[in-house]
């Protein structure tokens, strides 16, 4: 066989190789993966995935029922972003849900939603850009979806006034987002941040996944932030939670679990340092975004205590 045809060959393996690498990083860690109504219930009949599932699974048919208002507004890049808001009690102040990758917020605010309407606080449930309702061709960990929550908070200015109180409540990929918009110029409107089972930042989580090794440490922060700069368009490094919060006066909240298997409790002692002045609620037992399953009590006690000492009206 003539060299050549062996370079040839070479080539094309390597660059089938490298073709694959993309398309799976695109579709594990990038792509949309949109929820369907049955989905909300994915893995509650797997024993151990959820700490309390017929619980869950009422919590849930709770929130499919709620009388919502759809609303959209723009994105900074053009994108209609859908979100769906909630009365409890009219001019009472405005909690904005951002929920999970993938997910969506009548899973995972099922149980949390207890807790900001004991306070008759009104919501405004998000569908994260390439999530739900919203469009998007790409989820940025945080990113872009930072911008997109100073456009939510604008709106409920907007709507309810220059004195509407706000906080923004995030859970996982959501926590990121709101305590990446932390690091943000913010309306004063915004009172405080709460997030339950937020990463520090977009890198931590992927190696986290990636299994934490020297060589899957290497592809993701070389090959996943070439396939996001490439083929999606955004820089996987130019925000984080941990820088975010760092720069911050607004006051936050975490509650996290310590038994959370996909965001690890490591992650909120993280932000802890880079900002002692966090306040971090742990919850022994509680796998990711269940710590309100495992103890409600303490949870709707610490989310009262902690809005009532941030100002926001109870």
């Amino acid at each position: 066989m003539d060299w050549y045809v062996v370079v040839l060959i070479a080539v094309g393996v390597v660059a089938l190789l490298v073709g694959l690498g993309v398309w799976y990083a695109l579709a594990r860690a990038f792509l949309p993966k949109r929820m369907k109504k049955g989905d909300y219930y994915r893995g509650l009949e797997e024993k151990g995935r959820c700490y309390d599932p017929e619980r869950c699974r009422t919590l849930i048919d709770r929130m499919l029922k709620l009388p919502l208002e759809r609303v959209c507004i723009k994105s900074h890049d053009g994108l209609t972003l859908v979100g769906h808001y909630y009365e409890v009690k009219s001019g009472a102040p405005v909690e904005i849900f951002f929920h999970g990758f993938r997910g969506g917020w009548q899973r995972d605010f099922c149980g949390i939603t207890e807790a900001a309407v004991e306070l008759s606080h009104n919501i405004l449930f998000v569908d994260q850009r390439a999530h739900g309702e919203s469009g998007g061709a790409a989820i940025t960990y945080g990113i872009e979806e930072r911008r997109d929550a100073i456009s939510w908070v604008n709106y409920t200015i907007e709507r309810f006034g220059e004195n509407v109180e706000i906080v923004l409540v995030g859970a996982s990929m959501g926590g990121a987002t709101v305590l990446s918009a932390a690091g943000e110029k913010l309306p004063k409107n915004v009172k405080a941040i709460i997030s339950d089972s937020g990463f520090s930042s977009p890198i931590d989580i992927m190696t986290f996944i990636a299994g934490g090794d020297k060589l899957s440490d290497a592809l993701v922060r070389f090959g996943a932030r070439a396939v996001a700069r490439i083929f999606c368009g955004f820089k996987l490094t130019e925000a984080s939670a941990v820088r975010a919060v760092a720069n911050t006066n607004i006051p936050i909240m975490l509650m996290h679990g310590r038994s959370d298997r996909i965001v690890p409790h490591d992650m909120a002692e993280a932000l802890v340092r880079a900002n002692p002045n966090i306040r971090l609620e742990s919850f022994d037992g509680a796998d990711h975004i269940q710590s309100y399953l495992v103890d409600s009590d303490r949870y709707r006690a610490a989310y009262k205590d902690f809005l009532k000492k941030s100002g926001v009206k109870i």
